[in-house]
């Protein structure tokens, strides 16, 4: 990303560049803000975008051979076209060799493979960055700096509070966040009482507190919370399937503290969040470990019972429930 920037600063750019990943908000900023430096606004006569598997390989070479008009360059923005992931002929992947100077080709890509013939030359010849999930304190760094050019602040404990709703998807966190601003009007603090009342919560929070409940015994809680995932039209399955999950997810995370793993070890060997394996390790005290695994257990069998009709799945969830918290 720094050598993008530098790029748009200086006005030196590449003949090609790749931007993957599954971060697509930050992926989409840099992407428009390359093809903004290069192209003028209303330049419809050099700037050529693709979408989608079926863009035609022998167009684009066929446009980027062209001299750009009364322009320095011509830009083509080619989306999702599964070049990367073995989609490209010998052909394009050749081509990207020998582009003019005057053209530059940007991909934006989800997926790649670092094998293919079209991501070796395309790193060969120009500038490939991957956009990665940034760390929960880059985030809350992005959050608190999103916020004061609003004119709002909020605590650091309601910031992670906020977080822990969340996904991990930069796109969902900032409508959140433009929810709060709103909503709060001209109040300058965002407060975890506002986060509560405006914020999509995710369906894995409410499974989260759900087996915090059975955790504490809290079996009326747990029901509670079951309900309130039934009023929003989650369906009972999926509920099974995050429960056992999650408990599959305690049972993996007690495995490396049990090994003397730190949080931070676990969190790179897992994928999981950082706050998320400290909540897991919290969790993973009040369960023994032959509790956890009879939990995957049952858990598998009453899925198992679900999905080859042998017991209602509205009652199974309520059963699993009261089994768990016996």
């Amino acid at each position: 990303m720094m050598t993008i920037n530098h790029d748009i600063e200086t006005g030196s750019f590449r003949t090609v560049y790749l931007l993957y990943g599954e971060e697509t908000y930050l992926k989409n900023q840099y992407r428009d803000k390359l093809v903004h430096a290069m192209v003028q606004d209303g330049d419809t006569m050099n700037f050529t975008r693709f979408d989608g598997r079926h863009t035609d390989q022998f167009e684009v070479i066929a446009l980027a051979d062209t001299v750009p008009f009364l322009a320095e360059r011509r830009v083509l923005l080619i989306c999702d076209s599964g070049w990367f992931r073995g989609g490209a002929t010998e052909r394009i992947a050749e081509y990207i060799k020998k582009i003019p100077e005057t053209t530059c080709i940007v991909f934006s890509e989800k997926d790649v493979d670092k094998r293919s013939r079209m991501y070796k030359a395309v790193k060969a010849a120009g500038y490939v960055s991957d956009f990665e999930v940034p760390k929960d304190n880059q985030l809350l760094l992005w959050i608190g700096v999103l916020l004061k050019k609003s004119g709002k602040k909020i605590s650091e404990a309601d910031a992670r509070h906020f977080m822990e709703l969340m996904p991990r998807d930069m796109s969902y966190i900032y409508s959140e966040l433009e929810k709060l601003i709103a909503y709060t009007g001209t109040r300058p603090v965002i407060r975890a009482k506002d986060i509560d009342e405006v914020c999509c919560v995710q369906p894995e929070n409410k499974i989260y507190k759900m087996v915090e409940a059975i955790a504490a015994g809290r079996r009326d809680e747990a029901v509670r919370l079951y309900h309130d995932l039934l009023a929003v039209k989650e369906e009972p399955i999926r509920i099974i399937y995050h429960i056992n999950r999650q408990f599959s997810e305690l049972w993996k995370v007690g495995s490396y503290l049990n090994h003397g793993y730190s949080y931070e070890q676990i969190a790179q060997e897992t994928g999981l969040r950082d706050f998320v394996v400290k909540k897991d390790a919290r969790l993973c005290r009040q369960f023994t470990r032959s509790y956890i695994t009879r939990a995957m257990n049952y858990g598998a069998s009453m899925e198992q019972a679900v999905k080859t009709g042998r017991i209602n799945k509205t009652i199974a969830v309520e059963m699993m429930l009261i089994k768990l918290t016996s």
